[in-house]
């Protein structure tokens, strides 16, 4: 099968042009974002959820979005369901859970699981609907608040929708909460992480690559979801990464 354009190009541009170009386009794209006007986190994401603007506005299987129907993470779960049996976890921190719309098909027995979300009527909604002796959801905002010490900590889908600097204090708190793993959404193939504003847009990034540098990871699962399809190449790589939190290093100043 051929390459697309688009991969073609990324073999014979220069990096650095590439990099400028996206510096360009960025700071173009943030004077019509929706989500520069927002002052917080929480005002941008809780607008995501009342707006359903992952969906379109329209009723689907998931207010978290496409990422987070069972048809987009069948392999997930299967990755889960290892990893709690080959690590011994035994208390498992979601951050961000969303509707928990998937992650009710992991299986959880055994395990002290906690799901948090920066948006208060979400979690309002888990907790009625999903509460057990096992499975507890709070309200966490994993950028500033003090998250609870657990085995394993997800944090998948979210880096992606945060600016360089949230993802900064969001790293240096996931490293003082005392959690021993992270499995984080990560994106190997990508060679240049570009910026972006805090909210409902993400783009890919792969955490080893600048400004993050994160070690190679543990291991690293990609998704296969059916987004990887010729008509929406960027998201073949789209994974998963494992790492000890203790290996991952924290610069003294923010992400650039």
């Amino acid at each position: 099968m051929q390459e697309s354009v688009k991969r073609i190009l990324k073999k014979i541009v220069p990096l650095k042009i590439v990099e400028l170009r996206r510096k360009y386009l960025f700071a173009k794209w943030k004077k019509t974002s929706r989500f520069a006007a927002y002052n917080t986190a929480k005002e941008a994401f809780t607008n995501v959820y009342e707006t359903n603007y992952w969906m379109g506005g329209t009723v689907g299987e998931s207010v978290s979005g496409a990422g987070s129907t069972l048809a987009e993470t069948k392999k997930v779960i299967q990755v889960i369901n290892s990893l709690i049996k080959e690590l011994n976890i035994k208390t498992f921190l979601d951050l961000p859970c969303g509707d928990f719309n998937w992650m009710q098909h992991v299986n959880l027995s055994g395990v002290q699981y906690i799901g948090a979300d920066i948006v208060d009527p979400l979690i309002a909604k888990n907790a009625k609907k999903y509460t057990s002796d096992n499975i507890q959801f709070q309200v966490l905002n994993l950028i500033e608040d003090p998250l609870p010490k657990c085995d394993m900590l997800l944090t998948r889908d979210c880096v992606m929708h945060l600016s360089f600097s949230d993802i900064y204090k969001s790293m240096k708190n996931i490293k003082a909460s005392g959690c021993k793993y992270l499995l984080i959404t990560t994106s190997p193939e990508h060679s240049i992480n570009f910026e972006s504003v805090t909210g409902g847009d993400c783009r890919n990034l792969n955490l080893e690559k600048k400004p993050f540098n994160f070690p190679p990871p543990m291991r690293i699962f990609n998704e296969e979801t059916p987004f990887s399809s010729d008509i929406d190449d960027e998201q073949k790589d789209k994974s998963l990464g494992l790492w000890k939190i203790e290996d991952i290093k924290i610069p003294s100043t923010v992400y650039k």
